[in-house]
């Protein structure tokens, strides 16, 4: 029986996620979480998140400095050689699913509060906005997002 590792993590977004895509045309997108110590005289950790695919287009999408979220993920230590020949490590955590989590807090940038969207309008082709609070993003069966609006 082979092992794994995986983690769920709740915390904020230091930046907008960076997005790119891969040769395969797969959108990737990377973001760091700040997650608190539940020691309060310890500082926080800041940890570097991976998505792809659907799941990489939600967080593009709907993700924003700041966003308390939280990401049901793979852990992968990623090594490689420096170019002064010294070996490097990191530790990625690879997103598989996304909880949006409401903050109750003002976006001051959008003047609005994030707090549940709006449920999504009866015509497809109108914009709904973002998932619900607490809404979950699972694209391990069939790549398309299981988003429940």
């Amino acid at each position: 029986m082979g092992t794994f590792a995986s983690a769920t993590i709740m915390g904020r977004l230091t930046r907008d996620p960076e997005t790119r895509y891969l040769p395969s045309g797969s959108q990737l997108a990377e973001f760091t979480l700040a997650v608190d110590n539940w020691k309060k005289d310890k500082p926080a950790s800041f940890l570097d998140c991976v998505a792809f695919g659907k799941t990489a287009d939600v967080v593009a999408q709907y993700f924003h400095k700041g966003n308390p979220v939280v990401v049901e993920c793979g852990i992968e230590q990623q090594k490689w050689q420096a170019k002064d020949g010294s070996n490097r490590s990191k530790i990625v955590f690879k997103v598989d699913r996304v909880h949006f989590v409401d903050s109750g807090k003002r976006d001051e940038d959008r003047g609005e509060y994030n707090q549940t969207p709006p449920v999504a309008a009866e015509d497809e082709n109108q914009d709904a906005g973002p998932p619900p609070t607490g809404a979950l993003v699972d694209t391990d069966d069939d790549g398309d997002p299981a988003l429940p609006f």
